[in-house]
C-alpha cells in the first residue's frame, strides 16, 4: 500500500481493509491475495499486480507487461512464494499504516 501511495502521483488508488464494510460489500472469495477493484472487475494475485503496476508512474507499466509474458500459473505462484516470506524479504512493520493529510481521503471504511 504505501509502495503504492509513493508511485502513484495521480493519486487514483483507494484502499480498504479486508474487514471493513466495503470490502464486505464485495463478497470477495479470496482473501489471502491482494484483490483489485477495478469498475466491475475484481483482480487476484498476479493478475492484480499487473493492473496495480500498469497505473504507476515511471518503468512500472512496462515491468507489469513483462510479467504478463508469464502464464498465469507461473505467476500465481511466484505471487504466492513472495507473499508466504514477504517479512523475511520485505521487513515487518510494528504497527500498520495511518494515513494523513492529503492521503486520509485514499482510505475506504
Amino acid at each position: 500500500m504505501q509502495f503504492i501511495l509513493k508511485n502513484n502521483s495521480k493519486k487514483s488508488f483507494y484502499f480498504a481493509s479486508l474487514q471493513s464494510e466495503t470490502a464486505s460489500s464485495l463478497n470477495l472469495n479470496d482473501l489471502s491475495s491482494i484483490i483489485y477493484k477495478k469498475e466491475e472487475d475484481l483482480f487476484y494475485k498476479s493478475d492484480a499486480v499487473i493492473e496495480i503496476l500498469l497505473q504507476l508512474d515511471g518503468a512500472y507499466p512496462k515491468l507489469a507487461f513483462i510479467i504478463k509474458l508469464v502464464p498465469k500459473r507461473g505467476r500465481d505462484f511466484i505471487y504466492d512464494q513472495i507473499a508466504r516470506f514477504r517479512y523475511d524479504l520485505f521487513g515487518k512493520q510494528d504497527r500498520c499504516y495511518l494515513p494523513v493529510g492529503s492521503d486520509e481521503h485514499l482510505f475506504l471504511s
